[in-house]
């Protein structure tokens, strides 16, 4: 039986298609539709909780703290610039919008994982896993976060949460979110490259912070959790993820369907293409994994960097459904939509995700960690370079 996927928990507005759906090509010639603007789907952000801009010189990002961190959308070239970042406008713009955040998507948006098995957090205790009972935990939906601090480039947010998993066991925690906005030279520290004049950038961390506030350890055999970290985002017909691998890598973990018609395999390297236009998902396990990916969109001439903390010998918690061992999971997920009005399926996007390790942690320890998303648009040779130092492949090696 094909299910709904588990990271989707409402049915999307078909508004939002005609927002994100835009004629890509107009993007690289410099004739971006104002709909498509950072200043524009600003605006329509209005009703949002703490809703505020960051910026670097061109480089911006709309943020809400009170989101529980939550980066919308950033820029690379101002407010004139393309808004890069897959959110609901729909959904945003909602009465009560704030407690059902979970499912409004964002550049940057925080979770906690297992979603599925014995010990997941989005079912209910005694309930069958099925898509008809799949649920956002309460906390993730609606508790808002309150301010922390804050700097000319930074803000910090958090709460007390509660989360229950299918074995009924409780996980109480404090969390604290970082979101950072980097200046063009941090950019080039945190990635290691120098960027030429040609070359715009964005990029920024979130980093989240938890604390086990409750009075019982956390133990594998009643269940962990991860930190799972989100990057919602506007596909096109030509955009391929790129996702380097180490080891004697035999093939992506597949959910949902078949992902023979997305994935090409080369040396140390997954091509995966993420179009939207078919329901899917990939992920790559610890003991194959780098601590980066990407994506490259021609249409749009914009590439994509995500690096997240790694911890090779690390706890994975399993997402897979209906697996049987619940910490053989993948630290990163590539998530492909679909738009299909049949089946009531509005999901013009694709997510780059990564998750921490999951650790036993006593009452007062803390885990951290980390994820930055980076975007870059200019020269395509220029940004081959950086995709060859950051990645491991010139651009001219995608497939066709």
């Amino acid at each position: 039986m094909f299910l709904v996927p588990p990271n989707i928990f409402i049915t999307w507005g078909l508004r939002a298609v005609s927002l994100v759906l835009l004629a890509s090509p107009l993007v690289s010639s410099g004739q971006l539709p104002e709909e498509a603007s950072f200043k524009t789907r600003y605006a329509s952000l209005a009703a949002v909780e703490g809703i505020e801009i960051l910026q670097s010189e061109d480089s911006l990002i709309a943020v809400s703290g009170p989101w529980q961190g939550r980066v919308f959308m950033s820029s690379l070239a101002g407010e004139a610039g393309e808004a890069i970042g897959w959110f609901r406008e729909t959904g945003v713009q909602a009465v009560n919008a704030s407690q059902r955040m979970a499912a409004q998507g964002g550049a940057s948006r925080l979770r906690f994982g297992p979603e599925w098995g014995r010990f997941a957090l989005f079912f209910d205790e005694g309930v069958e896993q099925n898509a008809a009972n799949v649920r956002s935990p309460s906390d993730l939906n609606d508790r808002l976060f309150t301010e922390l601090g804050r700097s000319e480039r930074s803000i910090t947010h958090g709460a007390d949460l509660s989360l229950t998993n299918a074995s009924g066991f409780r996980f109480e925690l404090a969390v604290k979110r970082q979101i950072t906005l980097h200046t063009r030279r941090e950019v080039e520290a945190a990635l290691q490259v120098e960027l030429s004049d040609s070359v715009r950038s964005v990029g920024f961390e979130a980093t989240t912070n938890i604390e086990n506030t409750g009075d019982r350890t956390w133990r594998r055999n009643t269940g962990l959790i991860s930190i799972w970290e989100l990057s919602c985002l506007v596909p096109s017909a030509a955009n391929w993820v790129i996702h380097p691998v180490r080891g004697e890598f035999d093939g992506v973990t597949e959910y949902f369907t078949s992902a023979d018609d997305r994935v090409r395999m080369g040396e140390g390297m997954v091509f995966y293409r993420a179009d939207a236009t078919g329901l899917n998902k990939i992920g790559v396990p610890p003991q194959h994994c780098r601590n980066v990916m990407g994506a490259y969109d021609p249409d749009r001439n914009l590439l994509t960097i995500v690096k997240f903390d790694l911890n090779p010998q690390g706890i994975y918690v399993n997402s897979r459904w209906e697996h049987e061992n619940p910490y053989r999971g993948d630290v990163t997920n590539v998530f492909n939509g679909e738009v299909n009005a049949d089946l009531g399926r509005n999901w013009p996007f694709y997510e780059l995700e990564s998750q921490s390790d999951s650790l036993e942690l006593a009452p007062g320890q803390t885990q951290r960690f980390s994820q930055s998303l980076f975007h870059f648009r200019g020269n395509r040779e220029a940004l081959s370079e950086i995709s060859e130092v950051v990645l491991g492949v010139s651009l001219k090696m995608l497939p066709p």
